[in-house]
């Protein structure tokens, strides 16, 4: 997820969320555990968030991402309102990414991807 930056926030979904402790540990980031499948322990460094459609967070406000196949399309489209550029986001393998995210890898399990941030369009 290129986390580099000590402080980076991290959203995590699903099953991922239950690796939340352990990431925001190793690469001292703050993480927010979305839905999580079990039972997590909140910390100073990690919060949990139970929501549906819409990421409760300010646009470019996050550093990395992992979906897992709970999110929803409505979670999934949000996520490009919410990554930074050059942002990563880890999803299904199946997920339709919009035209704001640029494949770095994939394979028959995810695929790992950037945020490119919002196109514009120029014209004369």
């Amino acid at each position: 997820m290129g986390l580099t930056n000590p402080n980076a926030l991290v959203v995590l979904a699903g099953e991922s969320a239950n690796l939340g402790r352990r990431v925001s540990e190793l690469a001292e980031a703050r993480v927010i555990a979305l839905n999580p499948a079990h039972a997590v322990q909140e910390t100073e460094r990690l919060a949990v968030v139970l929501m549906d459609s819409r990421f409760p967070l300010t646009p470019f406000s996050v550093d990395g991402m992992v979906l897992d196949g709970s999110a929803g399309p409505a979670l999934l489209a949000d996520a490009g309102r919410v990554l930074r550029q050059g942002g990563r986001l880890v999803a299904p393998a199946d997920t339709a990414l919009g035209t704001g995210f640029r494949v770095l890898a994939r394979d028959d399990l995810q695929v790992v991807a950037e945020s490119v941030g919002q196109l514009v369009s120029i014209s004369r």
